[in-house]
């Protein structure tokens, strides 16, 4: 598991990227006016545009700030089906291949419109488009799978499921398997092919939602979550896995997002006038061995609470504010 540090330096350094990044750009676009230059100055205003939009996200992300959410509502993207986003793709590619076209007709910086160009619809083409479309959904046998090792119970409804790789005998340190339950988020980060941890996090305790890119060629995901008494867990999703795609399991995670905190307003409303006291944290018996079968191992499971994972900063604060502890997987 990588610590608190870790992912704030790795952000920091993605935001000192940025900030060269705008500056060549801005450059080029200031160069691209004075030669009359068009497709320069396409190419470098698109980019500035995206390097701001993305740096203002990174310094949410880097400080912990991130918007409230509201079900149904954002994340336009990852809510679309996934013909949906296999046909967002292909506009992309279209959109790269008509800079092309417009380079050779204005008989400038075609070498470079070329090689990137190209470049970039190989990537989306073969990357981003396979991963989509080869998307495992959950079935029987995974399900089967999930219990026997111990990670979920019978009576576990399993929404959306993501694992940062295909098989179990390919888990290495620090890869993660996120279940989006009917009633909580679960996640497990692998500490080898034998003990993991785990952590717990209620539906109807998240108040506030983020992501974003990450990695070092943009094929993972950065998601932040708050729950209400400030708590931050923030997840990192290599994405490298062909049955996972990132972009999917998020999806079906807001789905579940939804239902459980529409379904708590509706029980809220109900109780109202004979409100019960329940116990908000999941409480569940794991068994501590369990029968292994020839294609699956077996996995110590260890607790993580969140409670006990404090930032270092918040405890020495004598600001009025609530401490705001995280934890990083």
């Amino acid at each position: 598991m990588i610590s608190e540090e870790e992912v704030v330096r790795d952000l920091k350094k993605k935001i000192k990227t940025l900030w060269f990044s705008l500056i060549f750009f801005s450059v080029l676009t200031i160069v691209g006016f004075i030669s009359e230059n068009l497709l320069l100055i396409i190419c470098g205003l698109l980019f500035v545009v995206g390097g701001i939009f993305a740096l203002f996200k990174f310094r949410e992300m880097s400080d912990g700030v991130v918007a409230e959410y509201q079900p149904g509502k954002g994340f336009g993207f990852y809510r679309k089906s996934r013909k949906a986003k296999l046909k967002h793709y292909t506009y992309a590619q279209i959109f790269i291949v008509g800079l092309i076209c417009l380079s050779i007709v204005l008989k400038t910086g075609i070498g470079q419109a070329l090689t990137f160009g190209i470049a970039g619809i190989l990537y989306i083409q073969f990357f981003l488009i396979r991963r989509v479309s080869l998307h495992t959904t959950i079935d029987d046998a995974t399900l089967f799978e999930l219990e026997e090792l111990g990670i979920i119970s019978s009576s576990d409804i399993v929404k959306a499921l993501y694992k940062d790789f295909v098989s179990w005998n390919e888990a290495v340190e620090g890869n993660k398997i996120i279940v989006a339950k009917q009633d909580s988020l679960l996640c497990i980060v692998m500490q080898n092919k034998e003990e993991a941890l785990r952590y717990e996090c209620p539906l109807r305790d998240i108040q506030k939602l983020g992501i974003m890119g990450n990695g070092n060629k943009g094929d993972g995901f950065l998601i932040t979550i708050v729950t209400r008494d400030d708590r931050t867990l923030r997840i990192l999703l290599d994405g490298n896995s062909n049955q996972d795609s990132p972009e999917e399991f998020f999806k079906h995670f807001l789905q579940a997002l939804d239902d459980a905190l529409l379904s708590s307003v509706v029980n809220s409303l109900k109780n109202e006038a004979n409100p019960l006291k329940r116990d908000r944290r999941m409480d569940i018996d794991w068994q501590a061995s369990r029968n292994e079968t020839k294609n699956t191992p077996h996995i110590h499971i260890r607790h993580l609470d969140l409670q006990s994972s404090s930032s270092p900063s918040s405890e020495t604060s004598n600001q009025d504010s609530k401490p705001e502890r995280y934890i990083d997987l």
